[in-house]
């Protein structure tokens, strides 16, 4: 091997080794909670979550899951839970979480002396994450699916984006659409973990995400994420993951980059890689 070819092969491998190991401005982790759906938001050592996955009698993935990562990254301060809603499997023993962790404010679209609001107008911001929420219109008395949540985050110190979508409906997303200026974002929380009931085309045009990432369950007996809606998101040139066969996908945010790793391949994908793919300057 050449010396010319031997200083850029070193130079390829410092960059794999320096790069990732940079600081990033925030990141975001979408757990794996099988058949949920549990994302931890991180800043400056404190954090939010949004959906905490199911319980079950004797445990829940906030005990199994979302507790021991919280401590593994040395969190001391949950500063806030959203509920997209109150489904099992999107807010699974959040009132255990509420207990230990004592958060600031917990958010729902369901009506509760226990809640803020999470309906559209509200906004808020948590550190330079501005947070604007979409959808429902209005609080009702039980949350369901279409009364989810859904959230357009962006970075004030970047141009980073990412749609927080619960399992929002297509009747929730058709109404979203006629305004599509407010929902284009570059990761998209893909609603409802994929399923059929969701992901319209329309909707994830005017989203307009780089990046889709869906939490499911592997090998699931609802055959989720459903095939179709895969190629919806893949038609468009958007990149998909899901939790089924990644694992926990964590999200890094840099000023003018985005890396993500996922537990299963043990790999980044580099902000080179990123760089080349977007068009980036």
């Amino acid at each position: 091997m050449s010396l010319k070819a031997c200083s850029l092969l070193l130079g390829m491998i410092g960059l794999w080794w320096w790069f990732p190991s940079l600081t990033p401005l925030w990141r975001m982790d979408v757990l794996d909670v099988g058949h949920g759906l549990a994302i931890v938001i991180e800043q400056d050592e404190r954090a939010i979550v949004y959906d905490t996955g199911s319980s079950w009698p004797g445990g829940s993935y906030v005990q199994s899951v979302i507790e021991p990562m919280l401590q593994q990254r040395g969190l001391r301060q949950v500063d806030g839970v959203i509920l997209s809603h109150l489904d099992n499997d999107h807010a699974g023993d959040w009132q255990g979480l509420a207990e230990r962790w004592q958060p600031n404010w917990i958010r729902a679209s369901q009506l509760g002396t226990e809640f803020m609001p999470c309906i559209r107008g509200e906004s808020w911001q948590w550190q330079s994450l501005h947070f604007t929420v979409l959808w429902p219109p209005q609080a009702v008395s039980r949350a369901y699916n279409q009364h989810s949540c859904v959230i357009r985050m962006t970075d004030t110190q970047s141009n980073h984006s990412v749609l927080l979508s619960g399992d929002v409906t297509a009747m929730g997303e058709w109404l979203l659409a006629r305004d599509g200026a407010q929902l284009q974002s570059e990761v998209m929380i893909v609603p409802h973990h994929g399923s059929k009931t969701s992901s319209t085309a329309e909707f994830i045009a005017q989203v307009n995400p780089k990046l889709a990432i869906a939490s499911v369950a592997k090998d699931n007996r609802w055959n989720l994420p459903n095939p179709q809606v895969v190629a919806r998101y893949q038609a468009q040139q958007v990149e998909w993951l899901d939790t089924g066969h990644a694992g926990q996908i964590s999200l890094f945010f840099y000023l003018d980059q985005l890396d993500w790793f996922t537990q299963r391949s043990l790999g980044w994908q580099p902000w080179y890689r990123q760089m080349l793919r977007k068009g980036v300057e």
